[in-house]
């Protein structure tokens, strides 16, 4: 009951529009009571006066798939908070210059706004303090030879001038070509 509006509603905005296909994920309850997700796909089919004639389709059990998409909702959701709770940040950077990724805790403790961190593929290394610079670029080095997570402490500077002390976890991952 609580997924058939959404799905009526997709079928007539489907219809509406003259889509040739409709897809809806809703739940639905077995004969045992016991309630699963499935995913319906019809081709819709309309008359020459374009309404809609008939729709044939399937019902598939999608059951597993969105147990697994919930429940990794979940996790990402208790360490999203956890990870605020701790004042930690998450990036991500390449070594082929594409843009990476960071939360926003993050570009917080760099002192960095979003702006700043696309424009520059190596935020983090370029608001390292010179005199650490050295020191982190050996623990990184060596995670990118051994594939060992590294750690190391090291001072940043911020953009308004501000000297703040940071640790680093990481890890290197790599493509199914080793690089």
């Amino acid at each position: 009951p609580g997924d058939l509006q959404q799905v009526a509603a997709q079928g007539r905005a489907a219809a509406g529009a003259r889509e040739p296909r409709c897809t809806s994920e809703y739940r639905v309850r077995r004969a045992d009571g016991t309630w699963i997700w499935v995913q319906e796909d019809a081709r819709l089919q309309y008359a020459a006066d374009g309404k809609l004639q008939r729709a044939v389709g399937c019902v598939f059990n999608i059951d597993a798939r969105k147990r697994a998409e919930i429940e990794l909702r979940d996790r990402e959701q208790r360490l999203r908070l956890a990870l605020h709770g701790a004042r930690m940040g998450t990036w991500t950077a390449y070594t082929d210059g594409r843009r990476g990724e960071a939360d926003e805790t993050a570009l917080e403790l760099l002192g960095a706004t979003r702006e700043e961190w696309d424009r520059d593929p190596a935020l983090v290394r370029s608001r390292c303090v010179f005199e650490d610079n050295e020191r982190v670029e050996r623990a990184v080095r060596a995670n990118l030879q051994d594939g060992a997570p590294y750690e190391v402490e090291f001072r940043i500077r911020r953009a308004d001038g501000s000297v703040r002390w940071v640790a680093s976890y990481g890890q290197a991952e790599r493509d199914a070509q080793g690089k």
